[in-house]
C-alpha cells in the first residue's frame, strides 16, 4: 500500500492551528507562542511531515538551491572546489545540485539548461574554457551565473579566482619560514646536515659586516670562523632566527673589538672611520659601538624580509650593481627595483632616523 503524503493541511488539522501558523513554525518565524510552536513541532514529528521544497519555491520564488557545473567530478581540483561551495552553501542554508559536464561543450549547454529548468537561484560554472554557445546561454538567462576556477577573456561573466601571484608568494614565504625554523632547530641540535645551510645563510653577510668595522681583510674571515666555532662548541640554544641572528652579529662585533685591542690598531680604524663618515672622536671604541649597533640592527631586520628581497639587499651590500643582481637571480631589473623599494620602505619603518646613516654606510 502506497504511503500517503503528509501535507501542511494535515499538520494544521492535527495541531488545530491555521496553515499560516504551521508555515511560520516551519520557517522559523519568531512570531509564534512557545506553547503553540511546541505543539506544531510535535505533530510534525509524529506525522513525519516534510515541507515540499518545490511548492515553497513557487510561493517564495526562491528554491534555495544553487547549480554547480564541473567538468570532471573525479578531478581533485574541481572536486575540492565543489566541496568548498557545498560547505558555504550549507552555512547559508542553501543546497547545491552538482552536475558533471565531462568537459564536453555540448553537454555543458544541456546541463546548464537542465539546471535552469529546475529554477535554481544561481549557477556556478567551472570549465576549462568559455565557448560562444555557453556564453550565449549565460546572457539569455535571468539567473545569475558566476565562474569559479575559470576565466572569461572578455570579462563579460562575473568570476571568482585564486590570486596565483599572491598565492605563490605566500607559499614561498611559508617554505622560507619553515626552512628558517629547521635551521634554528638544526643549530641547536648541532646537526651537521643543517650546518651547511646555516653557514651559507650567514657567512658572507657576517664577513661583510665585520669588514665594515675592521679594514683588515686577512683578519675578517678568521674572526667570523671563530664565531661559528663558538656556536658549534657552545651549549647555548636559540628560540628563533632573530635571537640567533642577534647573537651572531654581537659575537662578531665583540671578536672584532678584541682583535682591535690586542693588535693595537686603534689609529688605523679611527682613520678609516673618519674618511668614510667624517667621525671625529678620539674614543674609537665609542665610534665603533655606534656604528656596530646601527649595522647590527640593520642585519637583524634584513632577516625579517621576504626571501627574494633579502637576497637582493644582501647582494647589494656585497657590492653588486642592480643589473648584476637581476642577471644572477634571473629576474627583470624592474622586479629588482620594485623589491628594493619595498625593502627600503620596510627597513626605514624599522630603523627610523638611523636609516640615512645606514644607507650611506652600506648601500651606496
Amino acid at each position: 500500500m502506497e504511503k500517503q503524503t503528509i501535507t501542511i493541511y494535515d499538520v494544521a488539522r492535527e495541531a488545530n492551528v491555521s496553515m499560516a501558523t504551521v508555515s511560520r513554525v516551519v520557517n522559523g518565524n519568531p512570531n509564534v507562542k512557545p506553547a503553540t510552536r511546541k505543539k506544531v513541532l510535535e505533530v510534525i514529528d509524529r506525522l513525519d511531515y516534510r515541507p515540499n521544497a518545490v511548492a515553497r519555491g513557487l510561493a517564495s520564488k526562491k528554491t534555495t538551491t544553487v547549480g554547480v557545473i564541473i567538468p570532471d567530478v573525479s578531478n581533485m581540483f574541481f572536486a575540492s572546489l565543489a566541496r568548498g561551495i557545498d560547505d558555504v552553501a550549507t552555512m547559508y542554508k542553501y543546497n547545491i545540485i552538482l552536475a558533471n559536464s565531462d568537459g564536453n561543450d555540448q553537454k555543458e549547454v544541456n546541463v546548464l539548461n537542465n539546471l535552469l529548468a529546475k529554477q535554481v537561484d544561481g549557477v556556478i560554472f567551472m570549465g576549462h574554457h568559455i565557448t560562444d554557445e555557453i556564453r550565449g546561454e549565460f546572457s539569455r538567462s535571468k539567473t545569475p551565473v558566476v565562474l569559479a576556477g575559470s576565466i572569461d577573456p572578455d570579462e563579460q561573466v562575473g568570476s571568482v579566482n585564486i590570486d596565483y601571484v599572491s598565492a605563490t608568494k605566500d607559499a614561498v614565504n611559508k617554505l622560507a619560514k619553515s626552512k628558517i625554523d629547521i635551521i634554528v632547530a638544526g643549530v641547536n641540535r648541532k646537526d651537521e646536515k643543517i650546518w651547511g645551510d646555516f653557514y651559507d645563510r650567514f657567512y658572507a653577510a657576517l664577513c661583510i659586516y665585520v669588514a665594515k668595522i675592521l679594514p683588515v681583510p686577512d683578519a675578517v674571515e678568521d674572526l667570523v670562523q671563530e664565531v661559528f666555532i663558538s656556536v658549534w662548541e657552545g651549549k647555548r640554544t636559540f628560540s628563533d632566527i632573530k635571537e640567533l641572528t642577534n647573537y651572531l652579529y654581537r659575537a662578531c662585533y665583540n671578536n672584532t673589538l678584541l682583535y682591535i685591542r690586542n693588535n693595537q690598531i686603534h689609529d688605523t680604524i679611527l682613520s678609516s672611520l673618519a674618511e668614510e663618515e667624517d667621525v671625529e672622536d678620539e674614543d674609537v671604541i665609542y665610534a665603533l659601538t655606534v656604528k656596530e649597533e646601527i649595522i647590527r640592527q640593520l642585519y637583524c631586520h634584513i632577516e625579517e624580509l621576504p626571501a627574494e628581497q633579502r637576497r637582493i639587499i644582501l647582494m647589494r651590500i656585497e657590492g653588486h650593481t642592480w643589473e648584476e643582481i637581476a642577471e644572477r637571480l634571473e629576474i627583470s631589473i624592474n622586479t629588482v627595483k620594485t623589491q628594493k623599494t619595498r625593502s627600503y620602505k620596510f627597513l626605514r619603518e624599522r630603523l627610523g632616523d638611523s636609516v640615512h646613516f645606514i644607507i650611506l654606510c652600506l648601500f651606496l
